[in-house]
């Protein structure tokens, strides 16, 4: 049987900003995604990804009085031979930073690989409720 080898790409991206007074609220969203399909029939293929996602919101009243920025990236994929799974594996990072409630500063990363949580890092300081970026 011939093989079917498909690509497919995706972007969007969405950004805005709404202002009353001295308040303003942002935000900034994306979103990213290849793929690739190698199709034989239903049962042989292999189809591999990549996502990117991204979100930042934001307040400034004359300061940044609220922050958070968070993104995500996963690679992965998954595939049968002769009607069995033979792949299936991926890998993902998070991150998220901005201000706690207390107003300090926070970042936090968390990584995936093949299932399990296997990494972690988090680090927090005073900022005095200011986002430094």
């Amino acid at each position: 049987m011939a093989l079917d080898h498909r690509k497919q790409r995706t972007r969007q991206h969405a950004a805005g900003v709404y202002q009353s007074g001295m308040r303003r609220d942002g935000f900034d969203f994306t979103l990213g995604a290849d793929s690739v399909a190698k199709i034989v029939d239903n049962n042989n293929y292999r189809i591999d990804a990549t996502v990117h996602m991204g979100r930042i919101l934001r307040t400034d009243i004359g300061r940044t009085v609220a922050y958070a920025e968070e993104s995500m990236d996963t690679t992965g994929g998954f595939g049968r031979k002769d009607g069995q799974v033979d792949y299936a594996d991926g890998t993902a990072t998070q991150r998220w930073r901005g201000l706690d409630d207390t107003g300090a500063c926070f970042d936090r990363t968390l990584g995936a690989e093949h299932g399990w949580v296997n990494r972690e890092t988090t680090l927090t300081h005073p900022c005095g409720g200011m986002w430094p970026g």
